[in-house]
């Protein structure tokens, strides 16, 4: 008969260890899986911090992106309105040059005219021969020779509205004036108009004062 003192018996290779040895595997596991879950939470964090600088710095150029346009949208209105007003002031002025060539060679006729001639037909001078006055451009002054084929024009087509022997001139008249030639404006005032409304007036209509 076998002792079993000196034969104990054979216990399951696979349970080496017991419970505990489970335990002690088991653990580590556990060990394992926290690290992970902390690395995983501290990049999360991480990058939850990186997401709200990223959106904070996009939200600071979007902000000065709009601020920029908005200054160069008022710099590009003040420009705007820069060229509006030297536009408007070379309309003027243009207008003003304009205007004062006509009357010159208007009054230059009327002088030459040998007689008055009634501020009624001045338009009809001024459609007539006008455009055959001749204006020096760097003097401004008018053509003597110029005037006296205007006025022997003026004489052939119209010698009825010459009258007399006294000399002619543009009248000192503005509208609504008493006892002036109605239609007429003064230069002075004529320079305050806006330049749409100066246009309106023709040359003949200015008179100085």
């Amino acid at each position: 008969m076998t002792d079993p003192a000196k034969n104990p018996p054979v216990g399951d290779p696979s349970n080496a260890g017991g419970e505990g040895g489970e335990g002690g595997e088991g653990g580590s596991g556990d060990k394992t899986e926290t690290v992970a879950y902390d690395t995983h939470r501290k990049l999360l964090s991480e990058k939850k911090t990186l997401q709200a600088k990223h959106d904070e710095l996009l939200r600071e150029k979007q902000e000065r992106e709009a601020k920029e346009l908005e200054a160069k949208g008022e710099y590009q209105k003040l420009l705007e309105q820069e060229r509006k007003a030297r536009e408007d002031l070379e309309v003027k002025l243009k207008a003003t040059s304009e205007q004062e060539k006509e009357r010159r060679k208007l009054a230059a006729v009327l002088g030459a005219a040998g007689g008055t001639i009634e501020a009624k037909w001045y338009d009809l001078v001024a459609n007539s021969v006008l455009n055959d006055v001749l204006v020096d451009p760097d003097s401004g002054e008018v053509d003597k020779m110029s005037v006296t084929k205007a006025v022997e024009k003026l004489k052939a087509s119209y010698p009825e509205i010459i009258k007399g022997k006294a000399g002619p001139g543009l009248p000192n008249a503005h509208p609504g004036a008493g006892g002036q030639t109605p239609g007429m404006i003064l230069r002075s005032e004529w320079m305050k108009l806006p330049s749409k409304e100066m246009l309106k007036w023709k040359p003949s209509q200015i008179a100085d004062g």
